[in-house]
């Protein structure tokens, strides 16, 4: 009678879920360190969804006992059971089978990680993807070209005058331009600056990370307006104080051309393609389990 109740009623499915609230909260709180606000209810949602997938994916990687055959692991295992005793004297057999016994594959976060790594792996070795072929590129290529530039680059000299009053900041400017001083000669009229004097292709992020976003919106302006490669800037502040800066040269943002971005393109829709198939694999997994959510 059992076997036939077998032959009518399948095997209930495991049961995954729901997502442990203490993994969540953790996800939170990095959000929140990360983006300065906590996260919405809809990004809420996702991270219960990542701790769902994420331990679809540890699961299918301890039936798999992967935990036994990654170097990796492995040595993480090691590393934990020296941590707890320093004193034993184990072999690295002997290490790793006691941090086995300890359940220290079922415990470890960064073995987690490792596992759930392994199993996308998996994956994605069983995807077979195809090479991305010239014509998907060059369709990439047509419909982001628009917003495909290379950044502005600048090149320029500033001479460092400090805390002082914007009106003598421009005098100094005055003088060196009716005197027609040299940019070098210019620099003994201002004070030391420990970040040099000199910058050579610089990007307006790279400016801003140095001098500020303020000093380099009013350099990009300036520069707009500049008539020919090269001259002086009126004065601009930064939060070290006044400067006085001459422009070597200017190149504005430029399109980039296919062979130029065609590696970027080609690395974006691997990407997009590595996902698309992990997120079907993933789903098919999830039917051979009952998931809860909540």
């Amino acid at each position: 009678m059992l076997s036939v109740s077998r032959w009518w009623f399948s095997e209930p499915l495991p049961v995954l879920g729901p997502p442990e609230s203490a993994r969540i909260a953790a996800r939170a709180a990095d959000y929140l360190r990360t983006v300065g606000a906590p996260p919405d209810d809809d990004t809420l949602a996702d991270f219960a969804s990542l701790e769902l997938r994420d331990e679809l994916l540890f699961r299918e990687a301890l039936k798999r006992e992967w935990y036994r055959q990654d170097p990796l692991i492995a040595a993480r295992i090691i590393q934990n059971v020296q941590f707890l005793d320093p004193s034993a004297a184990l072999t690295t057999e002997a290490a790793t089978t006691r941090g086995l016994a300890l359940n220290m594959h079922l415990t470890d976060e960064v073995i987690r990680r490792r596992l759930v790594q392994l199993m996308e792996q998996e994956l994605l070795l069983h995807a077979c993807l195809p090479a991305i072929e010239a014509t998907a590129l060059r369709a990439a290529y047509d419909e982001l070209a628009p917003s495909l530039l290379s950044p502005a680059i600048i090149s320029f000299s500033h001479v460092f005058l400090g805390d002082v009053d914007p009106r003598d900041a421009r005098a100094v400017l005055a003088s060196i331009r009716d005197t027609e001083r040299s940019v070098s000669d210019a620099r003994t009229m201002g004070k030391p600056f420990l970040g040099g004097y000199i910058f050579q292709h610089q990007t307006w992020q790279q400016v801003s990370s140095r001098f500020g976003n303020a000093f380099a919106d009013v350099l990009a302006e300036q520069v707009m307006a500049l008539s020919g490669d090269s001259g002086w800037l009126e004065p601009a502040a930064s939060p070290f104080g006044w400067h006085l800066v001459y422009v070597h040269g200017f190149q504005p943002e430029l399109p980039q051309t296919y062979d130029e971005v065609v590696d970027t393109l080609r690395w974006q829709l691997q990407q997009e393609q590595q996902q698309t198939a992990l997120n079907d694999a993933i789903r098919t997994l999830m039917d051979g389990y009952q998931v809860r959510t909540q």
